[in-house]
Formats: structure tokens, sequence, C-alpha cells
């Protein structure tokens, strides 16, 4: 017995080699949804975005038909999840006061009062170029 059979009593089965091609065109789909989920979560959503790409591209190129329809949909969800990224990373970034942010001022975290929310958002706040509302109001 080879590692590509599966005996069960008197049956065999044999996988058929398009099978592992769809389940790749699958996982692609799943990923690709994942990925645009985690979008909000800056970057995070690019790595499942990427092997489902990777793996959408794979069914695509050597799927059947079948592998080859529903890898073109991971392949399509892949890209939305990492254009959505990207969106959601240049966001991120566009809002950091960049002049603020300094050795000096992170440091300063260490001398605020944790148990007084108005002094962090306060601290918080200087690193952002958007405002805020307070967490007291």
């Amino acid at each position: 017995m080879d590692n590509n059979h599966l005996e069960m009593g008197n049956y065999q089965f044999v996988p058929k080699p398009f099978e592992r091609h769809r389940s790749l065109a699958v996982t692609s789909i799943i990923l690709g949804s994942v990925s645009s989920v985690c979008c909000m979560s800056t970057g995070i959503g690019v790595v499942p975005a990427l092997i489902g790409t990777a793996f959408g591209i794979i069914a695509i190129v050597s799927g059947s038909r079948k592998a080859r329809h529903l890898g073109i949909i991971g392949l399509i969800l892949s890209a939305i999840g990492l254009v959505l990224n990207a969106i959601v990373l240049i966001w991120a970034v566009s809002v950091i006061n960049w002049d603020n942010m300094t050795w000096d001022n992170l440091l300063a975290a260490a001398s605020v009062d944790r148990n007084n929310p108005e002094e962090v958002m306060q601290w918080f706040k200087q690193f952002l170029k958007i405002d805020i509302p307070s967490l007291t109001q």
C-alpha cells in the first residue's frame, strides 16, 4: 500500500488528482474572506490574503474546471482582502503625528497615571493627527 491509497476492508479509496486542487481553491476562498474581515486589524489580514492568492493561482493553473472556477473566486476575494488591508494600513499610517513620535514622548508613558483615563488619553492624543473624543465624557 502506498501513501496515495486508503484501504478499508475489501475497498480501496484512491483520491482523484484534481481533488487536492479543489481543496486549495476552497481554502483560497476561505482565506480571502478571512482577510477581508481582518482588514480592520491594521494589516493582520495581509497574511491570509497572500496565502489565499497563492492557493488560488495553484488551483487555477493546475486544477480541474470546477477547481479553476473556485480558484478564480478565491483569487478575487484575496485581491479584495489585499486592497482593503492596504487602504486600512495607509490610513493608519497617515493619522500618526510623526513629529511627536520621539523616544522622549514614548518613554513619558512611564510617568502617566494609568488609573486616570484623561491623562492617558492626553498622552495618547499627541501621537495622532485626528481628534478622538475623551473617554470621560
